[in-house]
């Protein structure tokens, strides 16, 4: 999960996807964010030419829907953005950025307002504590990733919990060591009623040495 997506390649795309729309946008600096939208009297500017500074919020020029606002520095993104569903009220990420470059601690949401992922990002990869998360909102990944994007320590995935638990903790599925990316030692493979369904060695290399069903 540490390196299975690049964030920077992500936010990259998404830019990406904005532009293929044709959208241009609406400049509106201030010392704080403003959660009004804009009003008519704002005009609607092609910004690709212009130097932006301080804080900016990015409207869809058609109907005013707010699509991402935060600081630039010398047409830079720097420090924290929100980026918005296609509402434009729903929050789908809060990122740092640096230069427009992923860096430092996110989250994001699905639509229905429940936590997606949460972490830090470096360098094109996480780094430290990730989550993840179903749209239920019960965890699927519990993990750690290393200064160079690779899985580092106690790793967990979890099966969806249904809509009748209320505890949201989900239920424990894969429970497996790792350093510096090779797994290590015993992995624990759960079925989704608590019992144990296999006990998997690896070796040293982070290969698969043996698998052992329970009850066999």
């Amino acid at each position: 999960m540490c390196t299975g997506v690049s964030v920077a390649q992500e936010e990259a795309t998404s830019e990406k996807k904005k532009g293929k729309r044709g959208l241009f946008r609406k400049e509106k600096t201030m010392d704080a964010p403003k959660e009004t939208p804009p009003d008519t009297t704002n005009v609607h500017r092609n910004l690709e030419n212009q130097v932006m500074n301080g804080y900016v919020i990015h409207w869809r020029i058609q109907d005013s829907v707010k699509l991402s606002e935060g600081n630039y520095v010398d047409n830079r993104k720097t420090g924290t953005w929100k980026f918005y569903y296609r509402d434009g009220v729903t929050i789908r990420s809060v990122k740092t950025l640096e230069n427009n470059v992923p860096k430092g601690p996110f989250v994001e949401y699905y639509q229905n307002g429940n936590l997606k992922k949460k972490g830090a990002y470096d360098k094109g990869h996480y780094v430290g504590a990730y989550e993840s998360y179903y749209r239920s909102g019960c965890p699927e990944y519990i993990g750690n990733c290393n200064n160079e994007g690779k899985e580092d320590g106690t790793i967990r995935y979890y099966y969806d919990c249904t809509e009748l638990d209320t505890s949201k903790v989900g239920h424990l599925q894969f429970e497996y060591t790792v350093v510096n990316g090779k797994p290590q030692g015993e992995g624990k493979r759960y079925k989704e009623n608590g019992e144990l369904l296999e006990v998997i060695t690896y070796n040293a290399e982070g290969r698969i040495e043996k698998t052992e069903k329970v009850g066999e």
